[in-house]
């Protein structure tokens, strides 16, 4: 190869090379700082704003149950629907990517973290409603 095409290939590879590092996907949680996804859930009164299952608006349903949710640091979560209160039981599972709600009873029930910031927690769980099992996206702020 000519001399002279080297060192302008070489620059190109370079910037090619950095372009691709610096385009990395952003952190999913930038306003978190250093917080474990525990001390994020810690920080606040969750109060549902969005539920949909398969594209239909469901958070009326939603609300009847987990309208706000409140986690404690011993691991109980005071939870809060149109229809009442309740103490739950909670805990961070499969690498803190789950919560576990009334683990090993027949009443647990798993929500998949897919985002969690200071101000926001997006979450995925499988609902049963009048014995069917529809999957839901929840929307926390």
């Amino acid at each position: 190869m000519n001399r002279r095409y080297v060192l302008p290939l070489v620059l190109v590879v370079i910037a090619s090379l950095s372009l691709l590092v610096g385009c990395s996907k952003d952190d999913d949680n930038p306003a978190s700082g250093n917080k474990s996804r525990k001390e994020l859930l810690l920080l606040k009164t969750w109060e549902l704003k969005t539920a949909t299952s398969m594209g239909v608006d469901v958070k009326t349903i939603i609300e009847s149950y987990m309208k706000k949710i409140k986690f404690s640091s011993d691991g109980t979560a005071q939870i809060e629907g149109s229809e009442g209160s309740f103490e739950s039981t909670w805990a961070l599972a499969s690498n803190d990517t789950q919560i576990v709600f009334d683990q090993g009873t027949s009443d647990e029930f798993v929500v998949t973290i897919v985002s969690l910031s200071e101000s926001e927690f997006k979450g995925k769980a499988n609902i049963e409603y009048q014995t069917v099992t529809y999957p839901v996206d929840l929307t926390y702020k």
